[in-house]
């Protein structure tokens, strides 16, 4: 994949993971108006405990899929390895759901409080059943670089649950039971196409040389799929059980708009993680266009955060009810910690090369850090003990991947002090707006946009020999294209 290749699936990649890990973020100004701080905190409850199970249905052979077909691309290992690995997941996913929905008062509802397990849990596991079917396929076309199919899908599933959504709270005024329904419907719908679609490609069955290495080579992935679901959920579970179901949704809100660097930052790994390995089987020049290409993405990150940081006052008061307006103060500290993630991404690449056992190692520490500081911190602080613990967690998920990664290859060095210093500039840059506040709002506005013209000039003029370049490269492809 060249660079150009990167870019355009980088960007598709980064319009799709919008979509589906951004509803929530879309649907923002529907949910404040149909929808209470406390029925917020509820629904990502139940969103949080969905994501626990899922990680033991996919048990993350998606990861395995894509390492193994790069392996050996040959067409009938590739229809057994899709078709075993399909299979495999599909019939996990029945198991293990039937188990947590048959055992709910011992696994689920100790830790779900005053919330209904029926219907509102219940749907919730239904919808982690079927999901996978389509995750394994969007997979598919993922590995295979069929990025415009991709996102196809992708549009017209957000498009689907989107209207389901909007249509259950606004004309059925069913709550947060209207939107794990809407869930659900749509997964049922994507089932059903998946299995006409996606079925045909493969060869279903369980093939036994093909599942025992992919799962030797998931199984270390698991431990550290759990411990960045500790890293990322269950502060709020915490927070509801320490603080209230309302400051769960207050800060489940502020999350969504600092999570989006994290959507960008996930979409962009996406594309970057193949592209990664390719390069560095190219020897010297591909591993210099690697950190290259790093230290780029780190400054993407950066300009994003700092954006959302700077608007995110001006934004939530055109898009959300005004109980939930005062979020916008947490809002740059979540949004540069998970620029944090996104150094994370770039250093953890390294590790999937060849020691996918470290990368566990990396969560765990900073689950346990995570862990720790949110059972100090929130009862002390409330939301800002849990937006505190984040921003810690995420820095030294990223410190701890760069150790690794420098000790495990000694070829790959990335220019880890410049890519710090830059998130550390930005991040003070960011509260500016805290300067602002006694000004009239177009004064505001001019001012912020002063600074993010100024910055965006600088930093072009230091790297405008690799932009041009990349820019140049894209405009060439796209004309070829014509």
């Amino acid at each position: 994949m060249r660079i150009p290749n990167l870019i355009k699936n980088s960007a598709i990649y980064s319009f799709v993971t919008v979509l589906q890990k951004g509803i929530m973020f879309f649907l923002l100004p529907v949910y404040t108006a149909f929808l209470s701080p406390q029925d917020y905190g509820v629904l990502n409850v139940v969103t949080s405990i969905s994501s626990f199970i899922s990680i033991f249905v996919l048990f993350s052979l998606n990861a395995s899929a894509t390492r193994f077909y790069y392996q050996n691309k040959d067409p009938e290992y590739s229809k057994n390895l899709w078709g075993t690995l399909t299979s495999f997941v599909v019939v996990n996913s029945i198991v293990i759901g039937t188990l947590f929905i048959s055992l709910h008062r011992y696994f689920i509802d100790p830790f779900i409080g005053e919330i209904n397990f029926y219907p509102l849990m219940f749907f919730g596991i239904v919808n982690v059943i079927l999901s996978p079917l389509y995750l394994f396929f969007q997979t598919y076309l993922q590995t295979l670089q069929k990025g415009s199919f991709y996102g196809i899908n992708s549009l017209i599933y957000f498009i689907f649950q989107v209207s389901l959504v909007i249509l259950f709270l606004t004309i059925f005024n069913l709550g947060v039971l209207g939107v794990l329904l809407a869930n659900v419907i749509t997964s049922v719908v994507f089932f059903i196409y998946v299995g006409f679609v996606f079925l045909k490609k493969i060869k279903l069955g369980i093939k036994r040389i093909i599942l025992k290495p992919a799962l030797i080579y998931a199984l270390p992935l698991l431990p550290h799929s759990l411990a960045a679901w500790t890293s990322g959920v269950l502060d709020r579970l915490l927070l509801n059980d320490m603080a209230g179901k309302a400051q769960t949704g207050l800060y489940s809100a502020g999350q969504q708009f600092g999570g989006m660097v994290g959507i960008v930052t996930s979409a962009a790994n996406q594309a970057f993680a193949p592209w990664f390995f390719q390069k560095e089987s190219e020897g010297e020049r591909g591993i210099r266009q690697i950190k290259q290409v790093g230290e780029l993405l780190v400054i993407v990150y950066c300009f994003i955060a700092l954006f959302i940081s700077l608007f995110s006052k001006e934004i939530l008061d055109l898009m959300v009810a005004k109980q939930f307006r005062s979020i916008y103060t947490i809002i740059p500290i979540l949004a540069f910690a998970n620029v944090f993630q996104g150094l994370y991404f770039i250093f953890v690449n390294v590790l999937f090369l060849k020691h996918t056992q470290n990368v566990f190692y990396v969560t765990l520490l900073d689950s346990v850090i995570n862990l720790t500081l949110n059972l100090i911190l929130i009862p002390i602080w409330g939301i800002w003990g849990v937006v505190t613990a984040s921003f810690v967690t995420l820095f030294f998920r990223s410190v701890f991947a760069l150790i690794l990664s420098m000790k495990k290859n000694k070829l790959i060095r990335f220019n880890w002090k410049r890519m710090y210093f830059y998130v550390t500039f930005f991040f003070l840059i960011s509260f500016i707006s805290k300067l602002l506040l006694t000004l009239n709002l177009f004064l505001i506005i001019l001012i912020k946009f002063g600074v993010l013209s100024i910055m965006l000039l600088i930093f072009y003029s230091v790297y405008k020999k690799s932009v041009d370049l990349i820019l140049s490269s894209l405009w060439l492809k796209l004309v070829r294209h014509k």
